[in-house]
């Protein structure tokens, strides 16, 4: 390789994306499906719940007061917070992100809420 360009790990992953079947997934009798394997056991309770109204409301927003009922459906407000929130969307997102979604897929709608791209 030349001094004047650098191939950086973001750019070959961007390039090899390119030629990989498209992901998705999907929710089927109440579990996940990510190219139609079930990926339930890869995820937490709190995540999963996440990540079910996330894909639930595909491309669509879901505000944190949708996301922390979900997650805490008994008794919402005595475990709901922003932070608390936010850590399992953290959580969640790596975790996706390792199956194979870009970290980009579930996206933050400033004073909105998530909406799941993929």
């Amino acid at each position: 390789l030349s001094r004047n360009y650098k191939i950086t790990v973001p750019f070959i992953e961007e390039f090899i994306r390119g030629y990989l079947p498209k992901i998705t997934a999907e929710l089927k009798d109440n579990h996940i499906y990510i190219n139609f394997v079930n990926v339930d056991s890869h995820f937490s309770q709190k995540e999963r719940r996440a990540f079910k109204a996330l894909v639930g409301k595909k491309g669509r927003i879901v505000s944190r007061d949708e996301l922390a009922k979900a997650i805490w459906p008994v008794k919402t407000e005595d475990f709901y917070s922003d932070w608390a929130v936010d850590r399992i969307l953290a959580r969640l997102r790596e975790k996706i992100r390792l199956l194979g979604f870009s970290k980009e897929v579930v996206k933050t709608e400033r004073n909105k809420g998530y909406m799941f791209e993929g």
